[in-house]
């Protein structure tokens, strides 16, 4: 997954993209939520930083599971507050609206991310990760790092990008509920078992630390655009840079918020275009990634 820092200025640069004037105003609205929905379920992650810490299975799930019926139950269960609890409706939208540019920011870089992991891996089979650190997250990080050098505004630093964020014990209780509901509706899990306090905090905390310069593969953004094969989907390739990866997915994004705000303005159901979930394009048959991960 991409850090706190990328996803936030990819709800930036998507934001200025939006063509609907009320997505626009719905996010301007609500500004933190907007950047908390950024997050996405990288929010039930947080807390893997904490010593035997072992709960991880609602940042996996939605990452990894249902994508577009997730996306969907997110827009009826802000149909139902709207009218329950009018005064959540506001805020949860714009979350909602950031969570898709969640979405759309890791489904970008990891069609890359994963086949270079798997490239690497197999030229390094002695690679240990115990001791040089987690090799996923060191190949997005060294991207996350050209990245926000690329993206920032003028005399930027990291802690400046994620110091917009905040917490009200009001918006805390809505995020509880909307997982509740969604957690037990389209996975059976119960979401108490994860609370959402704890994650908060460790996001917090989190926020204090960005990417490092960690490059240490040739050529590590692709700017050679050499071919690479999508990880779960043998003879389709691609050769996109990171940054074009980057650019496609504030499109995207934009795009899809434009889409939730509409729909809600209406009476359609949201049923986005969804080729893959955050991952991979397979996302019904996840056989290659539970191999790889031991999930």
């Amino acid at each position: 997954m991409s850090g706190a820092i990328l996803h936030t200025l990819l709800g930036r640069d998507a934001y200025a993209l939006l063509s609907n004037p009320q997505a626009r105003s719905a996010a301007d609205s609500e500004w933190n939520a907007y950047l908390w929905g950024l997050q996405g379920g990288d929010l039930y992650y947080a807390p893997s930083r904490l010593p035997g810490y072992t709960l991880n299975k609602l940042g996996l799930s939605f990452h990894l599971l249902k994508t577009a019926e997730t996306f969907s139950a997110m827009c009826e269960y802000l149909r139902h507050i709207r009218i329950e609890r009018p005064g959540e409706y506001a805020a949860m939208r714009a979350y909602v609206m950031g969570y898709l540019g969640h979405y759309a920011l890791d489904s970008q870089i990891h069609s890359y991310v994963f086949p270079m992991e798997r490239e690497y891996r197999r030229a390094h089979p002695d690679y240990d990760e115990a001791r040089e650190g987690g090799l996923h997250g060191r190949l997005e990080g060294g991207i996350e790092w050209i990245l926000f050098h690329c993206r920032k505004r003028p005399g930027e630093t990291m802690k400046d990008v994620t110091a917009p964020y905040s917490m009200t014990e009001g918006f805390k209780e809505a995020l509880r509920r909307f997982y509740l509901v969604l957690s037990d509706s389209l996975f059976g899990i119960d979401a108490s078992a994860e609370p959402i306090e704890l994650c908060i905090d460790c996001c917090f905390q989190g926020f204090q630390y960005g990417p490092k310069e960690d490059l240490f593969i040739e050529d590590q953004m692709n700017f050679l655009h050499r071919k690479w094969e999508v990880y779960d989907s043998p003879g389709l390739f691609l050769c996109s840079s990171a940054p074009e990866l980057y650019e496609n997915a504030m499109r995207q994004a934009a795009g899809l918020m434009d889409e939730l705000i509409a729909c809600l303005e209406g009476a359609d159901a949201f049923r986005p275009q969804i080729e893959r979930n955050c991952s991979y394009w397979k996302y019904e048959d996840p056989t290659w990634f539970r191999e790889m991960y031991q999930f």
